[in-house]
């Protein structure tokens, strides 16, 4: 696992005790260790491209005088 401090709390470590498991903590900044780092590399880029766009679309849609007069309302 990474490095992650939720990797190192007590309950993860109760986790594996007695499983027959070792739990293997990963050298520090060594993301080229971790095979996960790449998938979420792609995915978080490709989520950031998404929001930018839908971000810019939902700001040019965007009508204030709507949200004032429900703001009114209440």
């Amino acid at each position: 696992m990474d490095n992650a401090k939720f990797h190192k709390t007590q309950k993860v470590k109760d986790a594996f005790t007695g499983s027959g498991l070792t739990l293997l903590l990963l050298p520090v900044c060594s993301p080229q260790l971790n095979d996960d780092e790449s998938v979420f590399s792609s995915v978080k880029a490709h989520v950031r491209q998404e929001v930018v766009h839908w971000t810019d679309t939902k700001i040019l849609q965007f009508k204030p005088k709507p949200l004032l007069d429900m703001l009114q309302v209440v």
